[in-house]
């Protein structure tokens, strides 16, 4: 007994072509721009975290918040 079965081919037509290359300029957008906005939000984060820092310092002239800033 000999089994013969072949699956049918994969046919992509056109629309689902189409579908897909929309669907990854979908997707790289969306990445570009979620990259986008953590990149804003971290510099934000650190430029905040520098500012609060100096200012410790500047209020109590200890140098550990000067060394501190420098070291993180």
């Amino acid at each position: 007994m000999e089994f013969s079965y072949q699956p049918p081919p994969l046919v992509l037509n056109c629309r689902m072509i189409s579908l897909l290359a929309a669907w990854m300029w979908i997707g790289m957008l969306g990445a570009f721009l979620f990259i986008l906005i953590q990149l804003i939000l971290i510099v934000d984060f650190a430029h905040a975290w520098n500012e609060a820092w100096v200012g410790n310092y500047e209020e109590s002239q200890s140098k550990w918040w000067y060394c501190g800033r420098y070291l993180m």
